[in-house]
């Protein structure tokens, strides 16, 4: 059911910006042994390329650098589209064990709204890459039974803006007040080997502009640079 409905959605031609959508239930730590078997022993996906994340489905914290907190409710995630080996690897990580994370849920369910994550390090196939999650708590007869979580990555997230156009612009964005490098979340120069974004220079201070951007539950920074032919 899940995936039938986000085939309609159909997700990469009409909201190019998201990378994935996923569930994340809420269980608490005395209900984890009975949901991990249940889910161990449930039926497999036909379209899923390593059974052995099921049957094998175990809790695990986030990527590195994270910042790891104990926690009595967990929310491991379950269901991700698209099903692929690069989303299939987040299944069973346990969003809760991570402070950044763990905020960003909690204040989406005192919200009743969509709030976003700190800058994050993304799961990738090989490697990881900086961007962050969007998340929506979802409830039942006025309980929480858990998120729905929308994976970003900010080159796929800017595409999803400007299309092929591009930007005349060459601009940064990051996550906060800084802009310190290690909250650079997004540069028009592209990301290096890590998946880290690539910062720029060169540009004239009398062509350059900061502003605030209010984004869900989060400020953002978005630094501009004016190149030449731009001016």
């Amino acid at each position: 059911d899940w995936r039938q409905y986000f085939q309609t959605l159909d997700l990469e031609l009409n909201y190019p910006g998201f990378r994935a959508v996923t569930f994340a239930p809420a269980v608490l730590e005395a209900e984890l042994p009975v949901f991990i078997a249940k889910v161990r022993a449930s039926p497999l996906w036909p379209q899923i390329s390593n059974p052995q994340v099921l049957r094998n489905f175990t809790l695990r914290p986030p990527p590195p650098p994270i910042e790891l907190v104990e926690t009595s409710l967990h929310a491991p995630v379950l269901y991700t589209e698209p099903l692929n080996k690069e989303r299939e690897k987040s299944i069973g990580i346990d969003m809760m064990l991570d402070a950044g994370r763990r905020a960003a849920m909690l204040s989406a369910v005192e919200r009743h709204d969509a709030v976003l994550s700190p800058r994050l390090q993304l799961i990738r196939l090989e490697t990881t890459e900086v961007g962050f999650i969007a998340y929506l708590s979802a409830n039942h007869n006025g309980n929480l039974v858990g998120w729905i979580t929308a994976t970003f990555y900010p080159k796929d997230f800017m595409r999803g803006l400007f299309g092929d156009r591009g930007s005349k612009l060459g601009f940064r964005v990051y996550d906060g007040v800084s802009t310190q490098i290690q909250s650079l979340l997004y540069s028009t120069d592209g990301i290096d080997a890590g998946g880290d974004p690539i910062a720029f220079h060169g540009h004239a201070s009398s062509h350059m502009r900061i502003s605030t951007l209010k984004m869900p539950g989060r400020i953002w920074t978005a630094e501009y640079h004016a190149g030449p032919e731009f001016i």
